[in-house]
């Protein structure tokens, strides 16, 4: 019968002899998957060929879209940016500050709204679409005068504009890392809501037709598609951009045996003080490049504030004369109105004299009515009197005449 401690022996020689299998097949994994690579990365060397890359991601909160515009806007630590290349981004499209350009876009064509006025907007709602446009490293190789870029970068904002459009609120070109890249941000807003899915799909398959669309885009560019359907793992943005630094071989990670590493350190403390020594000294001298860019920028920036303080003092003048030609016009404002008071109560005196002048008129024309009939009435009698007189002047001389005959 074996014993406890032949038992706890063979137990352990097993154990082993698993590991060794598992790390022999992992080996023979890393040896087949860069053998893949390297001969990839022979067939694909020619100058001006490659293939054309395309990663989405859903951006969801502002709290992202501020991280990315952060990211693209080199306003925090990137280890795979050089600062002597910082001059040669560009922001092709957008102010600058991609959390306010995604605020008001989304303002300005969401319909739903709060009673505040405010868009209402979904918890698990897609804010923005992230995408990096790149081509593999030798399609950029051999371009002195950088004409095959300025040619990817017209294709590529044709692309956005046809496909995009005014969705398409920022883009970025990055070309201070080893392969040029743009980085689109897309606000998925459709018939006045937020809805992704129907702007770029929500299935490998739809992801993979806009892989192709986009590929047959590039096809004058002599960019061919990856391969379709294939097995490789799709990166996401974060790790495809980590891989931006290197060729057109992914390093595998390499196994670290932490104890090994603190032996070494015990054993020649030195040499691990100098290699961090040295680590920290080009940590140090890229902090110096970005402070120094950093600094160039605050200049720029303090110029502009300048320029714009001229601006604004220029406009408070033109305020200040606005303020004292209102103040001019109120003060006429106020003699008109005393004008027009005036001239009210000149009315109203006037309308009082014009009626005392009509009751006048009236009353005139009732005394002369009177006047006149108090002539027609003298005239009458007088009339009547001389009719009289005639009438006894008549049988006066009539009667004398009968007389004298007899």
């Amino acid at each position: 019968m074996a014993t406890r401690e032949q038992r706890q022996n063979q137990a352990q020689s097993e154990n082993e002899e698993k590991a060794r299998k598992r790390n022999s097949h992992v080996k023979k994994s890393k040896k087949n998957d860069n053998d893949n690579v390297k001969q990839t990365s022979k067939n694909s060397r020619k100058s001006g060929t490659g293939k054309a890359i395309m990663r989405t991601q859903k951006l969801k909160t502002f709290s992202q879209i501020t991280g990315a515009g952060k990211h693209i806007q080199r306003l925090q630590h990137t280890p795979n940016a050089d600062p002597e290349r910082l001059h040669l981004n560009r922001q092709l499209k957008g102010t600058g500050d991609l959390t306010a350009d995604v605020r008001n876009y989304l303002n300005q064509h969401i319909e739903v709204r709060h009673k505040n006025g405010k868009p209402k907007i979904r918890n698990n709602a897609v804010l923005c679409v992230e995408q990096v446009l790149t081509a593999s490293n030798e399609y950029f190789q051999d371009d002195p005068n950088n004409e095959r870029l300025r040619k990817w970068i017209d294709a590529q904002m044709q692309y956005i504009e046809k496909k995009w459009g005014d969705n398409a609120v920022s883009v970025v070109l990055h070309n201070d890392e080893r392969s040029p890249h743009l980085h689109v941000h897309i606000v998925p807003i459709v018939n006045g809501k937020l809805n992704a899915r129907a702007l770029i799909g929500g299935k490998s398959d739809e992801m993979s037709l806009m892989q192709d669309e986009y590929a047959d885009a590039m096809k004058p560019l002599g960019l061919t598609r990856g391969i379709k359907n294939s097995k490789a793992y799709h990166t996401t943005i974060k790790q495809f951009y980590g891989m931006l630094e290197h060729d057109e071989k992914i390093k595998m990670p390499e196994f670290k045996n932490s104890v090994k590493n603190i032996l070494k350190t015990l054993i020649n403390p030195q040499e691990s003080f100098e290699k961090q020594a040295a680590a920290l000294l080009k940590r140090v001298v890229y902090n110096e490049k970005q402070l120094t860019y950093l600094k160039r920028q605050i200049n720029n920036d303090r110029h502009k504030s300048k320029i714009v303080d001229k601006k604004l003092e220029h406009a408070d003048k033109q305020l200040e004369k606005a303020h004292s030609i209102v103040d001019r016009v109120k003060d006429q404002n106020n003699d008109l109105r005393a004008i027009n008071r005036q001239l009210i109560n000149e009315q109203a005196q006037i309308s009082e004299q014009l009626a005392l002048y009509k009751k006048y008129e009236e009353q005139i024309k009732q005394i002369e009515e009177q006047q006149r009939l108090q002539r027609e009435q003298q005239l009458n009698k007088q009339l009547e009197l001389e009719k009289q007189a005639m009438r006894q002047e008549y049988y006066r001389n009539n009667n004398n005449d009968r007389g004298l005959t007899r």
